[in-house]
């Protein structure tokens, strides 16, 4: 392509990038109604998160070092968890604001956060029994199984 031809391609990315942040702008209102349910969804992650962090440093008793689960716990899963939260909230939000602008009527995004059964069951049948029998370190087999349990989950 020519160098004209690159920049007319750039131009309307960045158009449409700019029409898709002030759509999200201009949609976004917060009823009461939304106030209450995002009040609600952030206590239920709190409380869901809190758990599973507990039952994670209860780990020690199997004989996993203290250290080593304080790294894992407050170095890669809280700020795996919030990053992905935050995300994962503003992708659905931004999913119903195009909606709502699309067919000329209100939607509701889809509330995004933690599966407590599934947390406390990742906690326990996966991380437990890899690290109970290993140190967690930063890279270790449990790192891996983790990780592959993580993405088969996500693709069911």
């Amino acid at each position: 392509m020519s160098a004209k031809g690159e920049t007319a391609a750039s131009g309307i990315s960045l158009h449409r990038v700019g029409s898709e942040l002030k759509d999200f702008k201009d949609g976004f209102r917060m009823t009461p109604g939304d106030w209450g349910s995002l009040t609600q969804l952030f206590f239920d992650n709190l409380s869901t998160l809190l758990g599973a962090l507990f039952a994670v440093q209860g780990m020690v008793g199997f004989g996993v070092p203290k250290d080593d689960i304080n790294q894992i716990v407050w170095g890669k899963i809280v700020p795996g968890v919030g990053l992905t939260l935050l995300v994962g909230n503003f992708y659905y939000t931004w999913q119903g604001i195009r909606l709502t602008k699309k067919w000329g009527r209100p939607y509701t995004a889809q509330p995004y956060g933690l599966n407590t059964p599934a947390a406390f069951a990742f906690v326990y049948n996966i991380m437990c029994k890899f690290g109970c029998f290993e140190s967690l370190r930063p890279i270790s087999p449990t790192f891996y199984y983790s990780m592959l349990f993580v993405f088969r989950s996500r693709l069911l």
